[in-house]
């Protein structure tokens, strides 16, 4: 296995970390940004088991993405699948307070479209601190 790392800058965020690996077969570049100046304050983590179909789960998450995307205080999201178990998401969202995560979770906007995923996954919600964190190394 090759891995090669950089960190680099851009206009938006404060470091752009690009990571490639390449195995026989198979390479995939990974870009992760940082924004500029932000600091996570609250992680909600959400492991999200399929109890109804993936893909009406995936574009009810899509909308709710585009509602919370537009929340001040969220810093990013993301939604993950399980290669363990092909059944499972995690759901992990990154907020710059408690009040502001809640705040959003409160609109009608998003309660309308959450109320649409009840039928169709078993979740298991956290909120956490985040603990440490890092980025990977710079490589010459």
């Amino acid at each position: 296995m090759e891995a090669d790392s950089r960190i680099g800058r851009d206009q938006n965020c404060s470091m752009l970390s690009h990571l490639s690996f390449q195995w026989p077969g198979l390479a995939f570049s990974v870009f992760d940004t940082v924004p500029m100046g932000v600091t996570a304050v609250v992680v909600f983590m959400n492991r999200l088991t399929m109890i109804g179909e993936p893909a009406e789960f995936e574009r009810i998450y899509a909308e709710i993405g585009k509602i919370m995307s537009a929340r001040p205080g969220l810093i990013r999201f993301r939604l993950v699948r399980s290669t363990k178990e092909a059944d499972v998401y995690f759901n992990i969202a990154e907020w710059e307070s408690q009040e502001a995560f809640q705040d959003a979770l409160q609109t009608p906007e998003f309660r309308a479209q959450f109320e649409q995923l009840l039928p169709i996954i078993k979740g298991d919600p956290h909120v956490c601190e985040v603990v440490q964190e890092g980025l990977p190394a710079v490589h010459a």
